[in-house]
């Protein structure tokens, strides 16, 4: 396999909220961490879990912050 880079932690919001969590969980330290990019600024996520599934966002994309 190759070697890991630390672009492989980049956050793909388009999965499941099951995978977001075991991704996440996968590159918590000693890995690099996962990521995302808010206005060029790069967020590193070392912990995540499920959240209610009552909340419904129908104008948001996956992946977006709302508030």
């Amino acid at each position: 396999y190759p070697k890991r880079v630390a672009s492989d932690g980049i956050i793909d919001w388009g999965l499941s909220t099951s995978n977001i969590t075991r991704f996440i969980r996968a590159l918590t330290k000693p890995f690099p961490g996962a990521f995302a990019k808010i206005n060029d600024i790069k967020i590193i996520i070392w912990d995540a879990s499920h959240f209610s599934n009552c909340f419904h966002y129908a104008e948001a994309e996956p992946g977006e912050t709302v508030v």
